[in-house]
This record gives structure tokens, sequence and C-alpha cells, in this order.
């Protein structure tokens, strides 16, 4: 028998709903404005009026323009986080399956140039906004390079290409395409032969770490780690006030 759902928790389920399709509308408009217009002179008002929402119903479920942007950053880190694999859980022992993710990942860069190039550009435009804002973006990259240092079969060969994929999402978000046309195939092919190329053995087959007959060096990895710490210590914007 199935149990009967009380008329008020129906309408605390129809009104979340709509709450939530009224934050994505609102994060859909912010976005959308930031593609023409830079995020310092985007109003609360404008925001309001291209949700074709009330300024008050904006300021219900946002209190200030800097809280939305921060929610901005979380659902466009959602998406990245969403299209890549957790090191760690899936790819530890799985030499070739990190080929694959790393294949596909260079591939995306060069044939998925909307969405990706999307999530780029509000990023940036949020970053000339206030740096501060990207916290939980670079605290995201730091972790991810930790478990690629830690789990990786090459993992300064993985880096190297997630930071070309990076560096063409990047151009194509500011509307200056590194290769158009023929040549951005004729390159894309020469970046995958690249790909295979650093991550398997030989251009063949990927070695797992349990195959090659020894571990990975725990003080390489370590030390990878303590540059990577390092680093963020060094960045300012990664300091107290």
């Amino acid at each position: 028998m199935i149990d009967k759902v009380s008329k008020p928790a129906i309408k605390r389920k129809r009104k979340s709903l709509k709450g939530e399709r009224v934050r994505d509308a609102i994060l859909d408009a912010t976005a959308e404005l930031m593609k023409t217009i830079p995020a310092a002179s985007i109003s609360i008002d404008v925001i309001a009026a291209k949700a074709e929402i009330t300024k008050g119903g904006l300021l219900h479920h946002f209190e200030s323009k800097d809280e939305l942007f921060r929610s901005l950053v979380q659902r466009v880190l959602l998406i990245d986080k969403a299209n890549q694999v957790t090191f760690g859980e899936n790819i530890a022992s799985k030499a070739q399956d990190e080929v694959e993710f790393i294949l596909n990942h260079v591939d995306r860069s060069f044939l998925a140039t909307g969405t990706a190039a999307d999530t780029t550009k509000t990023l940036m435009a949020i970053a000339a906004y206030d740096p501060r804002l990207l916290e939980p973006v670079r605290e995201f990259f730091a972790e991810q390079s930790e478990r690629i240092i830690d789990n990786s079969v090459n993992p300064y060969g993985m880096m190297i290409l997630i930071a070309l994929a990076a560096g063409i999402y990047a151009h194509d978000a500011i509307g200056v395409p590194l290769f158009e046309g023929r040549l951005r195939n004729k390159v894309r092919e020469a970046a995958m032969a690249l790909a295979r190329q650093m991550m398997t053995a030989e251009g063949g087959t990927a070695i797992p770490k349990k195959q090659t007959g020894r571990t990975p060096i725990p003080s390489r990895a370590r030390r990878a780690r303590e540059e990577i710490r390092a680093s963020r210590s060094r960045n300012p914007r990664n300091r107290a006030d």
C-alpha cells in the first residue's frame, strides 16, 4: 500500500522546485550578461530584469551580488567535476581508463567550444570583478593536482595535457581561437597523437602500476605535493587579509 503524501508536503515540494528554477534562471541570466558586460557593471536591477523577476524576488534568493557570483562559481565547479573522472576512485588501478580520460579531455577542448568556453568566460569575468571569489576553483585544482600525483601513471604528462586543454578553452572564451577550420582539425589530430604517446608505453597500451614490477617512489610524490602547497602559500591571494 502506498502512503498518501500530505497536501502541505506536496506544496512544500512544489515551492522548493519553483525556488530552484528561479535560482537557475537568475544564474543563467547573470552568466549570459557576463558575455557582453563587465561583471562590475552588472547591477542587481539589470540581472533581475534579464531573469524577468522583481529585484525583491532576486534578493530573496541571493542577498548580494557577491553571493550570486559565488553561487555561479559553485555551479561552474559542479559542471567541471561532472565532466571529470575523480582521480583516486576510478583510475588508481586502471591505467587504460586514465588514457581514455585524458584523450577525451583533450578532444573536448577542440570540439566542445560552446559550454566549455562559456564557463571559462564566466570565471574570467568573476576574476576581473574580484579574484577572491575564485578561491574554491583554486582549491579544486590544487586537490586535483594532488590526486594526479598520487594516482596517475604519468602525472606530469597528465598535467601538461590538462594545461593544453585549458589554454584552448581560454582562447575560445575570449573570442580569439588559437586555430580555426582545417588548421584546428590538424592540430587536434596532432594533439591526440601526442596525448596518446605521452600517456602510454611506446604508443601502445598503458602499463598499469601493478605490472611495472615496482611502485612509485613515495618521496617523489611527497616532493610534488610539497611544491604545490608551497606555491599556494606563496600566492598572496591565498593569505589571510
